[in-house]
C-alpha cells in the first residue's frame, strides 16, 4: 500500500493516521479484507428476502430518502471535518456490517480521492442520535442531488457527475439508513478539534517559553516540576518541554529577576499539563468510537443476526467536548494573565522611545481580556442542553449543537489569545531588551518574522493579529520529546 493512501478496514485507526490524512492530503482505499467482508454482507442481505422480494422482518424497509435532508441551513461544516466524515464512514462500512453495496463504498472512495465533498450544513433539525438532515446529505451526491465542493467551487452534484462521467448510483432500500446513521459527524468534529487542540497546546508551550525568556524569569520552579516524580505526567512533561526550549544547547536562560515568578508563569506546567492529560482522556473516547460500527441496523452474517436497537452514541462524546472546552478555557485564562504581565513591562520599558513605539501593543491586552471573557461565557456545558419533546417513548433528545461546532469556535478564540501573547512577547523581546535566545526560540521567532509583516503602523491592526493566528495554526515543528 502506498504511503499516499490510508488503508481502511477492521484494523485499529490511530490518531496519527488521522492527522497524516489531513496534513499530507492522503487518499483513502479499503483493503482486500474489507472488500470481501462487504461482499459477504451484500450476499447475506440478498438472501434475507421472502419469495415476494420483500425484506424480511428485522431489516429496515424504508428506502425513501428523507426530503428534509435535501434542505440545509445554518453554518456550513468545515471542509476538513467533511473529509473526516467521509473517511470515517468508509472506515465503518469496511467492517462489512452495514449492508451497503461494494459499488457504494467504491463511489465514496472515488469522491474522496477526486476531491468531491458534499456541502453539509450544521442545521438544527437533527439530533445527535437521529438520522436526518446533516448526515443524510452524505448520501445525496451519490444519486446526483444537492451540491458538492469540487476544485474549490460549490457545484451541483449532477454537474460534477457529468464532468467526471459518473452515473448516479441506484441505492438499495437498506442503504440510506446505513449512510445517514452512525456517529461519523460527531467523531469527525472530535478528531479535528483534538488535532487542533494538540497543536495549539504545543505552540502555547513555545509561546510561554518565549515569555519566560523576555521577562528573564527564574527557572528553578520549572526545574523542580520537571524533576520531581508525580502521577500528573502532563505537568512533568510540559515543564521538561519548556525547559528544553529555554535551555537548548546546554545554556541556561532566565534567573535574572529576583524573587518568585508570577503564578501565571509558575503554573504553566500545571495548567498546560492538565490540558495534555485531558486530551489523552478525550482522545481515547473518540478512538474507541471511530474504531467501531455505529450504523443502524447492523448485520452480522456469520451469526445470521440483525441488530436493530438504536445506538445513541452521542452523550459520552458530548461530555468529552465539554471537557475540551473547559481545558481550552484554562489555557486562555493563563495566557491572558501573562499578556497582562508583558503589557506592564511595555509600559515601564527602559527606552522611552521604544516604549512609545510599542504603545499600540498595550491595547491588545484589552482585546485578549475581552476574548477571554467571551470564552468564559461559552463554557456552559453542551451536555446539559437536552430538548424535551413529545413523541411517544422518545421524550427527550440531545440538541444538534452537540459540541463539535461549539468547540471549534472556542479554539478559534483561544488561538487569538495565544497569538496576542506571541505578538507582544516577540516584539517586546526584540525592541525592549534583546536577549540571546536559545537556538530553538531564535529559529521560532525568525520564522515568525518571515511570515508576519511587523510594521510600526500596524502593530494593533486586526490584520496583524490574523497573520499571527495563521502562523500559529500553520506552524510545523518536531515536538520536544
Amino acid at each position: 500500500m502506498s504511503y499516499n493512501y490510508l488503508p481502511l478496514d477492521r484494523k485499529r485507526l490511530s490518531f496519527q493516521q488521522v492527522k497524516n490524512l489531513l496534513d499530507y492530503d492522503q487518499q483513502v482505499s479499503i483493503t482486500f479484507d474489507a472488500h470481501e467482508r462487504i461482499l459477504q454482507c451484500q450476499k447475506y442481505l440478498a438472501n434475507k428476502t421472502d419469495d415476494g422480494g420483500n425484506v424480511v422482518a428485522g431489516v429496515d424497509q424504508s428506502g425513501n430518502i428523507s426530503k428534509r435532508a435535501t434542505h440545509g441551513f445554518g453554518d456550513e461544516v468545515p471542509l476538513p471535518v467533511i473529509k473526516l466524515v467521509i473517511m470515517l464512514k468508509i472506515k465503518s462500512l469496511s467492517y462489512g456490517q452495514s449492508g451497503v453495496q461494494i459499488e457504494t463504498v467504491k463511489r465514496l472512495m472515488k469522491m474522496y480521492n477526486k476531491g468531491v465533498f458534499p456541502v453539509i450544513y450544521a442545521d438544527a433539525t437533527t439530533s445527535v442520535s437521529g438520522g436526518g438532515g446533516t448526515r443524510g446529505r452524505l448520501a445525496l451526491p451519490l444519486i446526483g442531488l444537492t451540491e458538492v465542493w469540487y476544485q474549490g467551487q460549490k457545484k451541483a452534484s449532477a454537474d460534477v457527475m457529468r464532468e467526471l462521467q459518473w452515473q448516479p448510483l441506484q441505492l438499495q432500500q437498506h442503504e440510506f439508513p446505513a449512510l445517514s446513521s452512525g456517529s461519523q459527524m460527531i467523531t469527525a468534529y472530535g478528531m479535528y478539534v483534538l488535532k487542533k487542540t494538540e497543536h495549539l497546546l504545543q505552540v502555547s508551550n513555545v509561546v510561554a517559553a518565549l515569555s519566560f525568556d523576555v521577562l528573564g524569569l527564574r527557572l528553578d520552579e520549572l526545574e523542580g516540576q520537571a524533576e520531581i516524580g508525580t502521577d500528573r505526567k502532563g505537568e512533568q512533561q510540559v515543564a521538561q518541554t519548556i525547559l528544553q526550549y529555554l535551555q537548548e544547547g546546554g545554556r541556561s536562560q532566565g534567573g535574572k529577576q529576583p524573587g518568585r515568578n508570577p503564578s501565571s508563569f509558575n503554573c504553566v506546567p500545571e495548567i498546560h499539563g492538565a490540558v495534555k492529560d485531558q486530551l489523552e482522556t478525550v482522545l481515547n473516547l473518540f478512538l474507541a468510537e471511530i474504531n467501531s460500527v455505529s450504523e443502524i441496523p447492523r448485520y452480522l452474517p456469520e451469526q445470521d443476526l440483525v441488530l436493530t436497537s438504536r445506538n445513541r452514541v452521542g452523550y459520552p462524546l458530548v461530555l468529552a467536548f465539554d471537557m475540551l472546552v473547559l481545558a481550552m478555557s484554562a489555557m486562555s485564562n493563563i495566557s491572558e494573565r501573562r499578556i497582562n504581565r508583558l503589557s506592564a513591562i511595555l509600559r515601564s520599558g527602559p527606552d522611552e522611545n521604544r516604549a512609545k513605539e510599542l504603545l499600540p501593543l498595550q491595547s491588545l491586552w484589552l482585546v485578549a481580556a475581552n476574548i477571554n471573557a467571551e470564552i468564559k461565557q461559552m463554557t456552559v456545558p453542551a451536555s446539559a442542553k437536552f430538548i424535551s419533546i413529545e413523541d411517544g417513548d422518545e421524550d427527550f433528545e440531545l440538541p444538534q449543537n452537540f459540541g463539535g461546532p461549539h468547540s471549534l469556535r472556542v479554539i478559534g478564540l483561544v488561538e487569538k489569545v495565544v497569538g496576542i501573547e506571541l505578538l507582544i512577547s516577540a516584539l517586546a523581546g526584540e525592541r525592549l531588551e534583546p536577549n540571546e535566545k536559545s537556538p530553538f526560540l531564535k529559529q521560532f521567532t525568525a520564522e515568525l518574522q518571515r511570515q508576519v509583516s511587523f510594521e510600526k503602523d500596524n502593530l494593533a491592526s486586526p490584520d496583524l493579529l490574523n497573520q499571527v493566528t495563521q502562523f500559529i495554526t500553520g506552524y510545523r515543528f518536531k515536538p520536544v520529546s
